[in-house]
């Protein structure tokens, strides 16, 4: 009999954790074996962005059901995967339909098989998980010692979920037996990798992947295994085609990538030709994923102050009328994530453009601007000829007293060169005024509007 390790408590049909006994074999029928030379990890918009913000993939803690869960062993303290941290991937076979529609997101980073068993050379077989309409293998892939508590994993040897050829072909069973032969797999299996890496692999991996964009529009249709993060709830925020997930990606990549450093990993032959449409698309110059320094400020950062009695508004290009009360109502935002609910207000915007209801305003004000009473009138043109000249603000010293000297900070005087102004100079007494000063702008705030 195989090797039961850990049932699932609740009504059947309960998901079953097993290992095949030493030396027997899972495989159906020897068609069942396909070529595969990558392993994928795809994910929605979001987190592929943070993964390039972060430029690392960040491991995380085992939370679907597995014996090296915290949960299960958590009686066992000695146990060295009690606190295993893993990133998951899985074996994407060879000529795949890239069309159809990818339950886990939007964006898929790809690793060849062959680089990772490169740069990780132990694999043990973790378990078998035999859910109520597939079944699922698990391999740890680490470069840790963990043959007190684990089996090591041969894929040279015949018989098991993944074999290596003597060719140097990879391929994996699209269909396998199940606990004891007892039953069938409607929806076939799938072969996982569980990799552990260092703090400095997590780094390094993003050297390794390749970036290609998937279908996920069907995410909001109820259908049961059409979103793996959001299941039925109607709440996944990119339910789009790779069309449009591909022109989101890339431009939110393009504007963080002038505030921050970016990871800019490889992209595949078709990712490539949605970066082209979309620098073509936006008119962008040919450096969307190459790390920039921020541009120095200029005078578009600094906008004038307003005339009196008027409001002024700081925001981006997607401004579509100004209010008399001095505010912006706009339909879509940029893609950000500066507050909590941004993400979900853009994609609203983009697939459901219709719902008014929805649209948001950013607004943020500068403080009226008041004139300064000891500002002097606006000095007039030189007087015409027979008029006498304009006498000096009542601030200047008295006559008799000898002339202030200039403050430092105004300009020179003319070259001779340039003919006289017939102007009176600047008063003395005049404040400084700071005409492009940064200090009135008010706090952001957001509104929905109902």
């Amino acid at each position: 009999m195989d090797q039961h390790l850990y049932t699932t408590k609740g009504p059947a049909p309960n998901t079953v954790l097993w290992r095949p006994r030493e030396g027997s074999s899972v495989v159906l029928k020897e068609s069942d074996y396909q070529p595969f030379s990558q392993v994928v990890r795809t994910l929605h918009i979001r987190d592929a962005l943070d993964i390039c913000a972060e430029n690392m993939i960040a491991p995380k803690p085992i939370h679907s059901v597995s014996t090296l869960k915290a949960t299960v062993l958590h009686w066992q303290r000695s146990h060295p995967c009690r606190k295993l941290h893993v990133l998951w991937f899985s074996a994407k076979l060879d000529g795949e339909d890239e069309d159809a529609h990818e339950w886990y997101g939007n964006v898929e980073f790809a690793i060849p098989v062959s680089i990772m068993l490169q740069r990780w050379r132990n694999l043990y077989f973790v378990e078998m998980v035999q859910a109520p309409t597939q079944t699922i293998t698990r391999i740890l892939v680490t470069n840790a010692d963990y043959s007190s508590v684990l089996p090591s994993y041969d894929p040279r040897t015949p018989g098991g979920p993944w074999r290596l050829t003597p060719d140097g072909r990879h391929e994996r069973l699209v269909d396998c037996r199940r606990y004891n032969s007892k039953g069938y797999n409607r929806h076939g299996h799938v072969l996982e990798f569980m990799i552990e890496v260092t703090h400095f692999g997590m780094r390094k991996i993003l050297d390794e992947v390749t970036i290609s964009f998937r279908n996920h529009h069907l995410a909001l249709s109820g259908d049961p295994h059409v979103c793996h993060r959001f299941g039925k709830t109607f709440t996944c925020l990119t339910p789009f085609i790779k069309d449009k997930s591909s022109h989101l990606f890339f431009k939110e990549h393009h504007r963080l990538i002038g505030r921050q450093p970016m990871a800019t990993p490889r992209l595949s032959p078709s990712a490539e030709v949605f970066r082209q449409s979309f620098l073509a698309a936006e008119k962008i110059p040919r450096n969307v994923l190459q790390v920039q320094a921020p541009p120095p400020l200029s005078e578009h950062d600094f906008p004038p102050l307003g005339a009196p009695g008027q409001g002024i508004i700081i925001i981006n290009e997607l401004v579509q009328n100004q209010l008399l009360n001095g505010e912006v109502r706009q339909s879509q935002l940029v893609l950000g994530f500066g507050q909590k609910n941004e993400f979900s207000i853009i994609t609203d915007s983009i697939w459901k453009p219709d719902k008014e209801e929805e649209q948001e305003k950013v607004i943020m004000k500068l403080r009226r601007h008041r004139p300064n009473k000891m500002q002097p009138p606006p000095l007039p043109h030189a007087p015409p000829s027979g008029y006498p000249p304009i006498p000096p603000p009542p601030c200047y010293p008295p006559p008799g007293f000898p002339p202030l000297p200039p403050p430092p900070g105004f300009p020179l005087p003319p070259p001779p060169s340039f003919p006289p102004l017939h102007l009176p100079p600047p008063p003395m007494c005049q404040p400084p005024m700071f005409q492009h000063s940064w200090a009135p702008l008010q706090p952001i705030s957001w509104r929905r509007q109902n």
